[in-house]
């Protein structure tokens, strides 16, 4: 499957700012929109991947993404010269999808499951034939495109912004196709805008019987960063959930090393390279380690110098796959609060440090292997479920 990422809007709803940079370069938080689709694709196991970029934009891109070798994966480029609508971006990527199918993915769309398993992404990847889109439900559907459908994910129908909704769930920017989406763009007619819209194909798809929808659950979270206040808000969103959780959103790295296209050693030179920054030093001490079940998940110091005071571990509880963090045998919880350290320091021996907004402690000492760059597990046989 490909996948493409379509970033060639010009962002005039959000001039000035987008008067000298490309929308999907501006920071969201912490790290540029663009980083966000793309994180998608990696979650649903695409790596090779093309994005439709505005004219002139080609070395700003490049110089930021590179070829997607850092990650382990295959990134071109292909330049939209003039807006003609989403729909546009397959005639575009003709000669990259050739007759494969592909996930399309808006560039200011920011997608983030907190179960982090993304299981919405592997029932989409199943259905071999025809199209999947996502249900996501609103309180006030109106403004958007609004899906039908029954209790087996079949789509009955699809109205554009309806004054009188059939029902709550609206779709995001994330779509699945097979291979038949060429054919099907390239008889698409413009609309009364001028443009080659994606409802339209969705529309096909439906009159075939070919259309499926997966509902999102309840703790997906799916941003619009399309103009100043909801670029705002996503940012905000964004630390929100970091600071909770003590976990990166869309951190292409870390997809990248946790399903095995890059290695522990490729993620620490990235971090390396980016060392004065809390991404950088995310990366520098990012490890893994197996739970009983097989799970893999990994954890991760922010070192702040010689002292562990005041640093910050992450994932120091074993996530059982049921979106649940399970408590390790022997923790210690204390009182202080998150981002405050028990005792030791990384020259050696057992230290106690605390989660991300959960107040717990947990022994873990430094790794020699690195050098006590980073923590390891005090006593893996402890570490089990």
């Amino acid at each position: 499957m490909k996948g493409l990422v379509l970033a060639a809007g010009k962002g005039t709803r959000l001039y000035p700012m987008t008067k000298m940079i490309c929308k999907p370069l501006l920071p969201v938080y912490d790290k540029p929109l663009i980083y966000y689709p793309i994180s998608v694709l990696l979650q649903a196991g695409i790596t090779d991947i093309m994005v439709i970029i505005p004219e002139g934009e080609e070395e700003t891109f490049e110089k930021l993404l590179g070829d997607g070798s850092a990650w382990g994966v295959h990134i071109s480029y292909a330049v939209q010269k003039v807006p003609r609508g989403i729909a546009d971006a397959f005639l575009v990527a003709e000669e990259f999808i050739k007759g494969e199918s592909v996930c399309l993915v808006l560039g200011d769309n920011i997608f983030y499951d907190e179960s982090r398993d993304y299981l919405f992404m592997r029932q989409a990847r199943e259905c071999n034939e025809g199209a999947t889109v996502f249900g996501y439900y609103v309180d006030d559907p109106r403004p958007f495109g609004v899906v039908e459908f029954d209790a087996n994910g079949n789509a009955l129908s699809i109205e554009e912004k309806p004054r009188y909704p059939k029902s709550n769930y609206i779709i995001p920017g994330l779509y699945f196709y097979d291979s038949d989406v060429l054919e099907i763009a390239r008889n698409l007619k413009p609309s009364a805008r001028g443009e080659l819209e994606i409802t339209d194909v969705n529309l096909e798809y439906l009159r075939r019987g070919k259309l499926k929808v997966v509902p999102l659950s309840d703790d997906f979270v799916w941003l619009d960063a399309g103009t100043a206040d909801s670029l705002l808000q996503a940012s905000d969103r964004i630390r929100d959930v970091q600071q909770r959780t003590g976990r990166y959103v869309a951190c292409p790295e870390e997809i990248a090393f946790m399903q095995d296209l890059i290695s522990e050693e490729q993620v620490h030179a990235i971090g390396d390279q980016l060392g004065q920054t809390l991404y950088g030093q995310y990366l520098q001490c990012m490890t893994k380690y197996a739970e009983k079940s097989g799970h893999l998940t990994a954890f991760c110091l922010f070192p702040g110098g010689k002292s562990i005071e005041n640093n910050r571990i992450f994932y120091p509880s074993w996530y059982d796959g049921k979106q649940h963090w399970r408590p390790v045998p022997g923790e210690v919880r204390h009182p202080a609060g998150r981002n405050r350290s028990e005792t030791g320091s990384l020259s050696g021996g057992t230290v106690c440090l605390g989660t991300i907004g959960r107040g717990v402690y947990q022994s873990f000492e430094a790794c020699p292997s690195d050098g006590g760059r980073g923590l390891c597990p005090a006593a893996p046989a402890a570490h089990s479920v």
